[in-house]
């Protein structure tokens, strides 16, 4: 028999289960008991409960509930095939409205993006949409300025290691050093909590939780340090390129900019904010970021 994992086993079924901001989590509740929401933005980075979230709080108010990815469906013919058609027919659920869930709305084209606002405005008496994107920038002002925004920001470690322990007690986990290893686990994939959790299972061995620090990235991201400094432009391609998102990667080159060079600090976070930057429309995330260590290296 095929065991569920963690994440999935765990993952949060009412808003009582949810890592995060308390305030938040209130308002979130004062639409599930009015049973009437305003349409929902969420934002924030990847594994922090957005989607999570939106979830809950659509299947606490209506049975009707269609979600999309927007990775896999971004065209204009989703809207119209699709959501159109979900949205024009009569609820039959007691709330009177049916709810879209479109999840990463930041990855839709821009025709479809264009289009989303008016099928939004045409249907708020009948159907509320649930936005969730990781960057904030490709949602157009126009979407925005028509949902309640939430930013998925900063959370509680202390609370994400509280829930790590409540799992591995639930499952009879034993840890050899919990406090030491949970903090090793939160700081390498901090803010992601689907990944934290999901490494539970990764360092659990016959039956004991216990971090083998060599596995974390932060090792590679030493790596990277390293090599940029002596220059090291082919190790960084063969050992770090793709070790880790490129994400992560763009974070350290723009964090640690004052070990890369104390004179050229500031030369060095602007070359990986304009990396980061461009990650997005890229057509190849290893050209981009090889770019731009490359300039770097120029520079340093």
């Amino acid at each position: 028999m095929i065991k569920v994992p963690l994440i999935e086993r765990y993952r949060p079924a009412t808003l009582d289960d949810v890592v995060g901001d308390p305030e938040m989590l209130t308002k979130f509740r004062e639409y599930i008991t009015n049973k009437d929401p305003p349409h929902l933005l969420f934002v924030g980075s990847p594994g922090i409960g957005k989607t999570t979230c939106a979830k809950i709080i659509a299947k606490s108010i209506t049975q009707e509930v269609l979600f999309l990815n927007s990775s896999d469906k971004r065209g204009i013919d989703t809207l119209r095939n699709e959501i159109i058609t979900f949205c024009s027919t009569l609820s039959w659920d007691e709330s009177g409205i049916k709810i879209v869930i479109l999840d990463e709305v930041d990855n839709l084209t821009t025709d479809a993006l264009q289009a989303l606002r008016g099928v939004m405005e045409e249907y708020i008496e009948t159907a509320r949409f649930f936005l969730t994107g990781n960057n904030a920038g490709r949602i157009p002002d126009a979407i925005e300025s028509r949902c309640q925004k939430f930013d998925f920001g900063s959370i509680s470690k202390t609370e994400i290691a509280k829930r790590c322990k409540f799992i591995l007690d639930t499952e009879g986990i034993k840890a050899v050093n919990f406090t030491r290893d949970i903090k090793h686990v939160i700081n390498e994939y901090y803010p992601d909590i689907r990944q934290i959790v999901g490494s539970l299972s990764k360092f659990t061995i016959g039956g004991v939780f216990q971090v083998n620090q060599d596995k974390l990235s932060s090792g590679r991201h030493e790596l990277l340090i390293t090599l940029i400094k002596a220059k090291n432009w082919k190790d960084i391609r063969t050992k770090v390129c793709g070790s880790d998102t490129y994400d992560n990667l763009f974070k350290v080159l723009f964090d640690r900019a004052e070990e890369i060079s104390v004179e050229k600090t500031e030369i060095v976070m602007i070359l990986a904010a304009e990396g980061m930057k461009a990650q997005a429309s890229v057509a190849d995330m290893e050209v981009n970021f090889m770019s731009t260590v490359l300039k770097i290296i120029q520079e340093i």
